[in-house]
């Protein structure tokens, strides 16, 4: 049960599932139970629904974090970090590799990492990659750049999560207010 419309939220449905025949996914909403207030919260289903068939060693639920600590329009440091959860009963040895497309599609920067991750456990993998020249984003040039994680076992693709990001700055103080890519906003 989910008590909130405006939240994005999952279930794992893993323990429910039969192996042995066909199974039915039924989504409905019932807000019966939910105390009213003067505000209408809505009900309903207004936004997707998913079903995410994963390997159990995959990416984590919302486990890629993309920050860019550096950023000017000569270059820039992103920061990934990525979560890599094990559900399997044996220990897994993957490659995080992540990639940085532009605008374009083209790569523009890689970097891998190993991790070992015990059963029932999760590690996450932190890497930066550089970029030179970056399109810094800005509401009037709302420039997005991906970041691809893929997972690997034994070479071979096990999960894959694309993040869109922007490349930006951002500072803020008393005397100067908020600063986004060096410019007051």
């Amino acid at each position: 049960m989910h008590p909130y419309g405006y939240t994005a939220f999952a279930f794992d449905l893993t323990p429910d599932l039969n192996y042995s025949s066909v199974n039915v996914l039924a989504v409905r909403v019932d807000n019966s139970a939910q105390p009213n207030s003067r505000w209408y919260s809505g009900s309903g289903i207004y936004r997707h629904v998913r079903v995410l068939v994963t390997d159990p060693t995959h990416v984590a639920h919302w486990g890629v974090f993309v920050t860019t600590p550096e950023a000017t329009s000569a270059s820039a440091k992103v920061s990934i970090r990525t979560r890599v959860v094990n559900e399997s009963s044996v220990v897994a040895q993957v490659t995080v590799e992540t990639v940085v497309l532009d605008t374009r599609g083209n790569r523009i920067g890689i970097a891998q990492s190993k991790l070992s991750i015990e059963p029932g456990k999760e590690e996450e993998a932190p890497q930066e990659i550089g970029v030179l020249n970056p399109g810094l984003w800005s509401p009037e040039s709302p420039t997005l750049y991906h970041a691809v994680s893929t997972i690997r076992c034994d070479g071979k693709v096990i999960d894959q999560v694309p993040t869109p990001f922007g490349i930006r700055s951002l500072a803020w103080s008393a005397e100067k207010g908020l600063l986004l890519n060096g410019k007051p906003i």
